[in-house]
């Protein structure tokens, strides 16, 4: 699913190779696939595209950290996702904080999240990046309140 995924974001890359979102899913993609050079690259060039102050992109760079062992980095990027979102990022600091192993904070977040109805909790069910929840009762209860049954 990553390979090809992967492929149509290269091929929109090669008809927009301006699209900011475009190197921001391969990032995502590349980041799933355990390639952090290449999701960093990717990320980079998103930043770079998009003028960089961006706080949903740096959540993104926050959780490839996270993921590859760069406990450090990823606390200090998410110390900058709140400081540029503010109350606004509550699902890309609770991405961070899951990526962290920081369950409750995650959890907490997305529950600040699911107040301010936040478009990306429709994916919630699914996100990898919230697999490290799925077994949490709290997480199952966010789930059913969103009407996105755990299991189902």
């Amino acid at each position: 699913m990553t390979r090809r995924r992967r492929s149509s974001i290269k091929q929109g890359i090669e008809v927009n190779p301006d699209g900011v979102g475009l190197y921001a899913h391969l990032g995502d993609t590349y980041r799933q696939m355990g390639r952090f050079a290449e999701a960093f690259e990717a990320y980079r060039r998103a930043a770079e595209l998009g003028g960089g102050e961006d706080a949903a992109l740096k959540s993104r760079i926050a959780v490839a950290h996270a993921m590859a062992g760069n406990r450090a980095e990823a606390e200090r990027l998410l110390e900058e996702v709140i400081r540029l979102g503010g109350h606004r990022e509550f699902f890309a600091v609770a991405s961070v904080h899951a990526a962290l192993g920081d369950k409750a904070r995650a959890l907490d977040r997305l529950d600040k999240s699911i107040a301010a109805h936040h478009p990306e909790l429709t994916r919630l069910k699914v996100d990898p990046q919230f697999a490290v929840l799925r077994s949490e009762p709290r997480f199952a209860e966010m789930l059913r309140r969103l009407g996105l049954e755990p299991g189902g």
